[in-house]
């Protein structure tokens, strides 16, 4: 049995009350505050609910988003609610908005993906529960944005949207884009990017768990909703036909920093794979088709550009990036920038995480871009971990890998001591 054991997030803005202190409640003139809470239930259900806290000795429920009301239309797509909602302002319509991001969520089986069947009684969980799930539904597929105020969907992307035209005049539009390659579950939380500054979001990146990380470019200077998304990219594309059940897993929203390489402004984009539904699930080298769980970064050479909102067709640098295309690092040579795996000219870097067997080590949460580093948390279940005479003890062992950023190697001089461009 699950409760509600998903990621939430809260918002808060104060005001000043009578003595001059800060609040969320009411306070002089008779400004309002706001505390709103906004979270899923991860393998407790499918619905999203946002509550609000401003008087916290009476909170209320503002909003319940409930994809198991419905049996068509874009809410019936979404899985399981693991996606922590990322809080954040657009331009809609010409008019501010604050809105919220999600993942569409996780496939757990069944016929909704909450592990139910056609009559709505629970069965066994299945789908990514399995190892060798080869997810064909698009259940949990692509993106949501949604009102943070009242929940009303605005926008989604996935292989089930349909891009058409909108009544821009129409209070409840909803603008739909179809990417026939958002296919997979995405129960991770969604990375924002502001390009210019205004505190409006223009880039959104998030990965699936079949081995593919996105791009979506939302056009804020747009005066009309259906000019709001304009383009959506594939830039990491590790799904394989030949191993359609053994593509890398990625549950963990990427990581986003800019850098400059000889006069050229590019991102590097990482994220790191494993099972997360199945953590101790490993492999023996030589395993066919299994790939090492790994870190990967991407090189968006794209994003940053001047003309990204004005081209039309073709002459974009970083799409459907494979992982021939793409640098290893190794041990043996990550601290070595003298001859570069994954120059600037390449798509990116990957590393293989140097487990005794093929995946047991993981990535468990964000990696963390800091000054020229990138951290990386990952756990690996196949070691021995802890044991003691009061109890069974733990298995497996948690590690801290760091890299240098952009390449993934490091000067000499940066060696256990900081970060560094090897440029």
């Amino acid at each position: 049995f699950y409760g509600v054991d998903a990621p939430w997030a809260v918002y808060s803005e104060y005001v000043i009350d009578s003595s001059g202190q800060l609040t969320v409640g009411t306070g002089k003139n008779s400004l309002k505050g706001k505390q709103y809470a906004y979270g899923g239930l991860r393998m407790g259900g499918r619905s999203y609910y946002a509550l609000d806290l401003s008087n916290i000795n009476s909170p209320s429920l503002k909003f319940q988003i409930n994809p198991s009301a419905v049996t068509s239309g874009p809410l019936s797509h979404m899985g399981q609610s693991w996606s922590k909602p990322t809080i954040a302002w657009v331009n809609w319509g010409g008019q501010r908005k604050q809105v919220l991001f999600v993942g569409g969520g996780y496939d757990a089986g069944g016929v909704d993906g909450d592990a139910r069947d056609a009559s709505g009684v629970k069965i066994p969980y299945a789908g990514y529960e399995s190892d060798t799930y080869n997810q064909t539904n698009g259940i949990g597929a692509g993106v949501y944005m949604f009102d943070a105020e009242n929940g009303e969907l605005l926008f989604w992307s996935s292989k089930h949207a349909t891009t058409s035209a909108v009544t821009e005049n129409g209070a409840n539009a909803v603008i739909g884009h179809n990417d026939a390659d958002m296919q997979y579950s995405v129960p991770s939380e969604i990375r924002t990017v502001d390009r210019d500054g205004d505190d409006l979001v223009d880039h959104l990146y998030f990965g699936d768990l079949g081995g593919q990380v996105f791009r979506i470019d939302l056009d804020n200077k747009a005066v009309t909703k259906g000019g709001f998304v304009k383009h959506s990219q594939r830039i990491l594309d590790l799904n394989t036909g030949a191993h359609a059940d053994k593509r890398p897993r990625f549950y963990d929203m990427p990581s986003f920093s800019i850098y400059n390489h000889a006069g050229e402004t590019f991102a590097v984009v990482s994220v790191g794979s494993g099972n997360r539904s199945s953590p101790l699930k490993d492999y023996t080298t030589g395993t066919s088709g299994y790939e090492h769980d790994a870190i990967y970064s991407v090189y968006d050479k794209d994003v940053a550009r001047k003309d990204l909102y004005t081209y039309t067709t073709g002459g974009l640098y970083t799409q459907n990036v494979a992982k021939a295309a793409m640098g290893e690092v190794t041990n043996s040579n990550r601290n070595d920038y003298t001859t570069l795996v994954a120059p600037y000219s390449t798509g990116g870097w990957y590393y293989r995480f140097q487990s005794n067997k093929l995946q047991s080590e993981k990535v468990f949460g964000t990696p963390l871009a800091m000054n020229f580093q990138l951290f990386v948390s990952t756990f690996d279940g196949s070691k021995p971990g802890l044991s003691g005479d009061c109890g069974a003890g733990v298995k497996g062992e948690s590690y801290m890998n760091r890299f240098c950023l952009p390449f993934g190697q490091c000067k000499p001089e940066f060696v256990g001591t900081g970060g560094g461009d090897p440029t």
